[in-house]
């Protein structure tokens, strides 16, 4: 995995982005210094598009975790050398000059985590939805912000097969919770809306937060929180994997005719 984008004339998304995650990283590097980084995953930091900063509709999508990722050690190098380097190492996926991008990880049966953001993204902008995914509107494709509930993904996803050792991933897992957490995430990024596609048995990544409404929709596997100090607006559901291609329209929809609601 590389990076292209090290940013010279940095926007204030850009600022307010390194300002808090390059700290975090810094401390993350320390703590995992002396442990054995071999077949383990780097810590997933979340990536925005180009068009994020000037597009009127901030929105992020927040999946679970990455997958077939052991190359702790090199992104160890990295951080070292260059943190600004290493911040922006995921976000080859979000850009359409690579060959191997978002629109690779879309599901054939359209009900993928890629799928839904292509699927939201297109009843937001009124367009065909497998278009966006054949890359006809990327202006649309550089304008939200993908990000993770976990940083570290769990050993059995990743470094059980690649011959990784469980306690010092125990030792990298506890490091990246600084990673995790949506205060973090907010502070850096400042969407609007955030759709959370992961159902989690807590709400670890959101537990703490001063101010915070919580709304329980009447559907199943569908919530609200409102946080009312950065006003913004958190739609939690299933994983789309979990999800029927009609559950995922009807759930498009809901969050759709909440968001109208509350303008």
């Amino acid at each position: 995995m590389c990076s292209k984008k090290i940013v010279l004339n940095k926007s204030k998304v850009d600022s307010d982005f390194i300002k808090v995650y390059e700290p975090l990283l810094k401390k993350f590097i320390e703590e995992i210094k002396d442990i054995e980084k071999e077949n383990l995953p780097e810590p997933f930091i979340p990536v925005y598009g180009k068009n994020y900063e000037s597009t009127p509709f901030k929105i992020a999508f927040v999946g679970w975790e990455t997958r077939n990722n052991s190359s702790l050690k090199k992104f160890f190098d990295v951080a070292e050398k260059s943190p600004l380097e290493a911040l922006n190492r995921f976000y080859e996926v979000i850009d359409l000059e690579e060959e191997d991008n978002l629109t690779n990880y879309a599901s054939k049966f359209g009900n993928g985590f890629w799928n839904f953001v292509f699927k939201f993204l297109a009843k937001l902008y009124n367009e065909d939805w497998k278009e966006i995914k054949r890359k006809s509107h990327p202006e649309i494709l550089k304008s939200f912000v993908w990000g993770n509930l976990d940083s570290i993904e769990r050993f059995e996803v990743s470094a059980k097969g690649a011959g990784g050792n469980y306690q010092e991933w125990e030792k990298v897992k506890r490091a990246s919770k600084i990673f995790d957490k949506a205060e973090v995430f907010i502070e850096a990024l400042k969407p609007k809306v955030i759709i959370v596609l992961q159902w989690a048995k807590d709400d670890s990544w959101i537990t703490g937060i001063k101010n915070m409404e919580h709304e329980i929709f009447v559907v199943d596997y569908l919530e609200y929180y409102h946080l009312k100090d950065s006003d913004t607006h958190i739609y939690l559901t299933r994983h789309p994997r979990g999800l029927s291609n009609n559950q995922i329209e009807e759930y498009i929809l809901r969050i759709f005719i909440s968001i109208n609601d509350k303008n």
